[in-house]
Formats: structure tokens, C-alpha cells, sequence
């Protein structure tokens, strides 16, 4: 059964990832069901408490299963610093399926570039409505430190460094930072950020220099993809 039909059946009014682990149905007062097949699903009123089994059954059954996103890694690369840029990312999902995504600027610097990475991730995590705790793997300090130690200053002083100086990039900087509070809002535990040296044999960092070189030359290059939750949009 597709997702959208489930949504039309049901009259849902929100679909959202837990914990895959196969559990019993339940339905509380509010109309909240824990399905076997790793589905929340919010309803407007129980409609559970009453039905036909099969119905119940089906639904359970044959509804799809998404993938859990387990980690995420980016890259930045930039031929000119500034010249033409690329960026790509990856995510590794429990079942051992992958999905890359990758993306260019005509003009940019290796650090916007970087921060694209980052944020094409999170907007996949935040749009996936998913609970369980993630890593986010970068060879940037630039974007690590930024995100998990400046910008709390940066904002605090009105977007101005420690040298009283405009902070660069502060488009990208405050995107981030909103799609980094909206998914720790979501997660069980924030999002894990950890420091990956470039060029030392990481497969994650290897997988996306290569996409973001790619992008960033123009060559042509061939993207794994998954299934993933992407609830929040429905």
C-alpha cells in the first residue's frame, strides 16, 4: 500500500518515524498507534479502537517501511577558492542502503560550499520527521566549529566575530542554524557532529569529495538513491 493512499484511508494528519523495532498495536486516547513497520501514525481521533481486523491488518502489514537515516556525511570542494564549487553528501541508512546528493555554484569558496553539504543533509533529516540519533561526519572545522561553538556569539552580538567584523557567509550560517534547532527538536538526542580528516582514507569523506569534484569540474557522475522518509512534505 502506497503512503498516500494510507493518508487518504486514514485521514491522517501526520506521519512520522520511531523506533523500527517490531511492536505491539496500540491506541491511546489521542489516536496515537505504534505500528509494527516503524510508523507513528497521528490521527485526529482513535480510529483504531473499532474496524475491521483485516483492515487493521493490511494496513500494518503492507504499509511501507522507510529507511532510517544512521549517519551523514559532507564535503565541500572549490577550483579557485573562489571559482566554480561543488558539494556532495551522503547518508548511510541501518539497512546498509545509501543515498547521495550532490550540487554546484557557478562562482563560490570551498566554505559555502561545505556549509551546502551540511545543509542538504539536514534538510533531508528534518524533512524525514525521524526520532532516532544521527552522526554528521565533516573534514571542515569552519563548518563544525561554527555550528556547534561560534554561532552562539555570533548571534549573541548581532551576527558580528570576535573582531567586530560582519560574520562571512551569515545567509548560509543562519540557515543552518535553523534546520540544526528544528531536527534536535525532532531527534532523541542532538545531532552528533564529528571531525573527519580529509583525504585519510574515510570511505564516507572519500564518497563525497569525489561527488563534490565532480559537480564543482562538471563532470558527470552516477548518485546511489534510496527510499527515504520524506513524511514531513505529505
Amino acid at each position: 500500500m502506497h503512503i498516500e493512499s494510507v493518508r487518504m484511508k486514514l485521514k491522517l494528519t501526520e506521519i512520522c518515524l520511531i523506533d523500527p523495532t517490531p511492536a505491539v498495536v496500540l491506541t491511546s486516547d489521542v489516536g496515537q498507534v505504534t505500528a509494527p513497520g516503524s510508523l507513528l501514525l497521528k490521527c485526529p481521533f482513535p480510529i483504531f479502537t473499532s474496524g475491521p481486523n483485516w483492515l487493521r491488518q493490511h494496513v500494518f502489514t503492507t504499509s511501507v517501511t522507510m529507511s532510517i537515516i544512521q549517519k551523514i556525511y559532507t564535503d565541500g570542494a572549490c577550483s579557485g577558492n573562489p571559482g566554480p564549487g561543488g558539494w556532495g553528501t551522503v547518508l548511510y541508512l541501518v539497512e546498509g542502503g545509501v543515498h547521495e546528493l550532490g550540487g554546484r555554484a557557478a562562482q563560490t569558496t570551498n566554505n559555502r560550499m561545505e556549509m551546502q553539504a551540511a545543509i542538504a543533509g539536514l534538510t533531508l533529516l528534518r524533512d524525514s520527521g525521524q526520532t532516532q540519533p544521527i552522526t554528521l561526519h565533516t573534514d571542515s572545522e569552519y563548518v563544525l566549529k561554527g555550528i556547534t561553538q561560534w554561532i552562539a556569539g555570533w548571534k549573541r552580538r548581532g551576527w558580528v566575530n570576535s573582531a567586530k567584523k560582519p560574520v562571512l557567509n551569515r545567509d548560509l550560517w543562519e540557515i543552518m542554524d535553523q534546520l540544526h534547532t528544528e531536527v534536535n527538536q525532532t531527534l532523541d538526542r542532538p545531532v552528533q557532529w564529528i571531525y573527519v580528516r580529509g583525504h585519510a582514507g574515510d570511505p564516507g569523506n572519500e564518497r563525497c569529495d569525489t561527488i563534490a569534484r565532480a559537480f564543482a569540474t562538471g563532470r558527470s557522475i552516477d548518485l546511489q538513491t534510496a527510499d527515504l522518509p520524506t513524511f514531513a512534505s505529505l
